[in-house]
Parts: C-alpha cells; sequence; structure tokens
C-alpha cells in the first residue's frame, strides 16, 4: 500500500504538470487560466453527504469517508471544497490539516499502529490530490488546492519513510523474504525521488502557478524535502539537488528565486 501511494503520487504530481510544456501541439504559454466559478457547498451541506463534521478531529478512517464525499462532486469540480473559501473554507482546511494529521498520529505508539494509520492518511491524501487535479484540468483552476494537498502529503510521505527505515532495521538478512522486501524498500526510494521530480515540476511551471503560490510551494518543500534527501540513497539526493539548481539558474521571478535558493541551502550535501 505504501509503495502503490507513493508511485500514485508521483503519477498526480509529474505527469499531470508535465503537460506544462504543450497542449495539442500549441505553446500554453499563450493561453489563459479559466477561472472556476465558487460553487462549493457550506460544511452541512458536505456533511448531509456524508462529510464527517468539521467541528471534530479527523482521524484516518474519517479523510477516507471525506474522500468518498469528493468522488460523487468530481464531474462537477465547481462544487468541490475551496482553499479560504467563505462558503467551503471550514472543510478545505480540514481536508489540508497536516497539524491535525500530525496531532493524531503522534498519539499512537510508533510502529504498526502508527504506519498503518499513516497509509490511511497517505491513501486519502493522495487521491484527493489526484481528484483535483483531474477534475479541473485542462483548465488548471484549482492549482492553490492542489498546493495546499501536498503539505499533508508530504509530512505523510516523510513519516512513511522513517517508519520504513526503522522496520527496516529489524529485518533478517537471513530471512528467505528478505531480498523481496529489499527490493521492496529499495523500489519505495526510487518512487520517493519520482514523486520529488513531480513536486519540483510543479515548483517550475511558471504558467498557471502565480510566483506567490509557487513561494508557498517551496516553502512546503523546506519544511519536507530535506528530510526525506537525508533518508535517500546518495545519487537521488544528488539528482533532486540538480533538478533544483536548474530551476534556480532559469528563474526569472526574484522572489520565487531567492525562495529556491533558501531551499537549496537546507538540502543536504553528502
Amino acid at each position: 500500500m505504501q509503495i502503490y501511494c507513493l508511485t500514485l503520487l508521483s503519477f498526480v504530481l509529474a505527469i499531470n504538470h508535465c503537460l506544462i510544456a504543450q497542449d495539442n501541439g500549441k505553446p500554453l504559454e499563450a493561453r489563459q487560466v479559466e477561472p472556476l466559478e465558487d460553487k462549493s457547498l457550506t460544511p452541512e451541506e458536505y456533511q448531509r453527504l456524508g462529510m464527517p463534521s468539521v467541528k471534530k478531529d479527523w482521524d484516518g478512517k474519517n479523510y477516507l469517508q471525506a474522500l468518498s464525499v469528493l468522488e460523487k462532486l468530481k464531474t462537477t469540480p465547481e462544487k468541490l471544497p475551496r482553499h479560504e473559501s467563505s462558503k467551503s473554507g471550514q472543510v478545505f482546511a480540514r481536508l489540508s490539516d497536516r497539524a491535525g494529521m500530525q496531532a493524531a498520529l503522534e498519539k499512537l505508539e510508533p510502529g504498526k499502529e502508527r504506519m498503518m494509520e499513516a497509509m490511511n492518511y497517505l491513501q486519502s491524501q493522495s487521491k484527493m490530490l489526484m481528484l483535483y487535479s483531474v477534475a479541473a484540468w485542462p483548465r488548471r483552476s484549482l492549482v492553490v488546492e492542489q498546493i495546499e494537498l501536498t503539505e499533508p502529503l508530504l509530512y505523510i510521505a516523510t513519516l512513511a519513510m522513517k517508519e520504513s527505515q526503522e522496520f527496516y532495521k529489524t529485518l533478517d538478512p537471513n530471512d528467505p523474504t528478505f531480498s523481496v522486501r529489499k527490493r521492496g524498500f529499495e523500489n519505495m526510494h526510487k518512487n520517493m525521488s519520482s514523486m520529488l521530480t513531480g513536486v519540483y515540476v510543479c515548483l517550475g511551471d511558471r504558467v498557471y502557478c502565480k510566483p506567490a503560490t509557487r513561494v508557498r510551494l517551496t516553502n512546503i518543500m523546506s519544511t519536507y524535502v530535506p528530510n526525506i534527501l537525508s533518508l535517500l540513497p546518495a545519487e537521488l539526493r544528488e539528482d533532486s539537488q540538480r533538478r533544483l539548481e536548474a530551476l534556480i539558474s532559469k528563474e526569472t521571478d526574484p522572489t520565487v528565486q531567492q525562495a529556491m535558493k533558501g531551499l537549496s541551502s537546507k538540502l543536504p550535501k553528502k
């Protein structure tokens, strides 16, 4: 499940955002981003559709329950909860509540129990990001929501990496299943690297992401990416650094470039 979720996240971030360069043979730089009207619902209206109450803390199962409600609305993206909306802002804040997820997970004992709950979060959050990405295509009018959903995903992915590292240390090399588990662990590293590649592609999207949005994404990355890279092999860390340096060299907005340099200074060098 963990590898599946990380692969799904890398697909969402990399494939959906890699369509920046061209669309039907025409450069997207020439296109206008069409705003999506906010026809989102109130917390009470979402609750009548099955959404958990925003007045209580959510656990992993609550997020999966919320996802099932969002699935019902994916064909009418204007009804999805929106970031800082006067109607649905409270609901979106709960959907992207990294602090709430962290508080819930820290109450659990490290190990299998925390790992299983983290998988519930990772599954729901990765699918939510995919839903928002696909629902708004091709207008790309829900970019802000996608960026905000990236933070809890990176947090959960970081936690999953750390928990997996600890689990790997307990494995017996003489166990007949060790080679299979080792390959799975190595694949997880590759999937995490692919996920970061997708985030970097989004960071370099000057077409649909306004400078303030990309600074926000850079700040989110500054919190989690250094920790993620510290858990990856040296060659994958170096690849990530090269991608960021390439973005810095091409960036034309001084505010975004400065934020990128701040991120670069936090990345592990060895």
